[in-house]
């Protein structure tokens, strides 16, 4: 996954199958098999991954072409890919943030008039089918679900096949090595509150080295962060840390002006001992927003795990395959 770019590298191997009249009794009229013969006398359905970035084809056509049922002339080509996808996500809640990826196949010149897409329904026992993934980042949700949908354009309407799975991002990284640092900052800053009012050199001091510190440490992370244009769930609670240590410099230098030129030392003292408190307080309820979506993304995680256990038990799974019946054209 590259969320920067909006790519995603994958493997995956594609089966269509259609039924071709031409080639039904093939082998009685001495049709073998060789991919010379194949490409030659067979018709075929042109299907494309409209998505593609840069995919490779990693079989070869001996290895694509099959004749499935002789008698009825039923064709299928499967190829495997590698290579990249499009996948623009939207990055608001990262890192706590979901995406689907998408493979998007659909016909490179039929319309609905030559070519109708179907999903077949079939039953395989053994080990449930898993995507198989070398993602440290993400999880994957679900198994991949098919969708047949139309397109229409100008002159015709096409349809289109997508194969989505839904992908969730692992935060611990952020939350340990990101957010969780800015929060021991934040709370280094509070210190300034037990420092006596007129102090405002020490107290400065400490704020200002603190600020220093947050800017040079985002500047450190900024690699690992996304760069659009809105801010994320991760920008926000950077930007709370720099808030909170801009506040206490101004409560700095407010009760320094209480004490030395407004003749309010009282009113100084107690604006410290509030604030030993108060800014605590506003920090953490600032901060449930971020802890509930951790909390949300620790359940889902849980639950994926006893899912993925009650898949592992069952001994039936149901696979979608697109299934393409037209007639062969003439020629």
């Amino acid at each position: 996954m590259d969320e920067k770019l909006g790519i995603v590298t994958l493997d995956f191997i594609f089966y269509q199958r259609w039924i071709d009249p031409a080639m039904a009794n093939a082998k009685a009229r001495g049709f073998s098999r060789s991919d010379a013969e194949y490409e030659t006398s067979c018709w075929m359905p042109l299907l494309e991954i409209n998505n593609e970035m840069a995919l490779d084809e990693m079989w070869g056509s001996d290895a694509s072409w099959n004749l499935k049922d002789d008698a009825k002339g039923i064709m299928q080509y499967t190829q495997k890919y590698h290579g990249t996808i499009s996948n623009r996500m939207d990055l608001r809640l990262f890192p706590f943030d979901l995406d689907v990826v998408e493979i998007n196949v659909g016909p490179k010149f039929y319309s609905t008039a030559k070519i109708v897409l179907q999903v077949e329904e079939q039953e395989q026992s053994g080990v449930p089918i898993e995507v198989p993934s070398t993602l440290d980042e993400w999880r994957i949700e679900n198994l991949p679900k098919c969708h047949v949908w139309n397109k229409i354009g100008r002159a015709s309407t096409y349809q289109n096949v997508n194969y989505d799975f839904v992908i969730c991002r692992r935060p611990g990284y952020y939350l340990w090595k990101v957010m969780f640092v800015e929060v021991l900052i934040a709370i280094w800053s509070w210190t300034v509150f037990f420092m006596p009012q007129d102090d405002i050199a020490d107290r400065y001091s400490i704020s200002l080295t603190l600020f220093l510190a947050a800017v040079a440490f985002m500047i450190v992370v900024n690699d690992k962060l996304p760069h659009v244009s809105y801010l994320t769930i991760i920008d926000k609670n950077l930007l709370l840390t720099f808030v909170m240590l801009f506040l206490s410099a101004f409560e700095t230098w407010m009760v320094y002006c209480m004490k030395n030129h407004g003749d309010m030392p009282d009113a100084a003292i107690l604006i410290d001992q509030h604030s030993r408190w108060l800014f605590p307080l506003t920090y953490t309820t600032l901060q449930i927003p971020f802890l509930s979506m951790w909390s949300s993304t620790m359940a889902r995680s849980a639950k994926q795990k006893l899912k993925s256990r009650k898949n592992k038990a069952s001994a039936m799974v149901k696979i979608a395959n697109p299934v393409q019946a037209g007639p062969k054209p003439e020629v």
